[in-house]
């Protein structure tokens, strides 16, 4: 691997393609676990003349990356993501709960 440091210790990331999503989905088999990630966003912009309004416009939905991977690779990667989390969250403070799709969908409504 070109990026690679003697050392192993760190790795050049120049080149090396970045991906937005903010929806993941897992799947699994006996051989393998596989990450499907992807994105949505709205599908049409929805002219709003009432600012104080949250408009919901349909969704699309872009499939973005698919990576398969060994159950005990995927336990590793859990692993190390829970703590980079944990790191993040010591430095910056506790993240938002997630909201269920209800709340937010009560959220979107109009005010009365």
């Amino acid at each position: 691997m070109e990026n690679e440091n003697p050392d192993k210790t760190s790795y050049l990331t120049d080149g090396v393609p970045t991906i937005y999503c903010n929806i993941a989905n897992v799947t699994v088999s006996f051989s393998d676990l596989r990450l499907y990630l992807a994105e949505a966003s709205s599908k049409r912009i929805v002219v709003n003349p009432d600012p104080t309004a949250l408009v919901m416009a349909e969704t699309l939905v872009s499939p973005k990356l698919s990576v398969a991977m060994s159950p005990e690779f995927a336990k590793s990667v859990a692993d190390a993501i829970l703590q980079a989390v944990a790191k993040y969250e010591e430095v910056f403070g506790k993240l938002r709960p997630a909201k269920t799709l209800e709340q937010v969908t009560v959220a979107m409504q109009p005010k009365k």
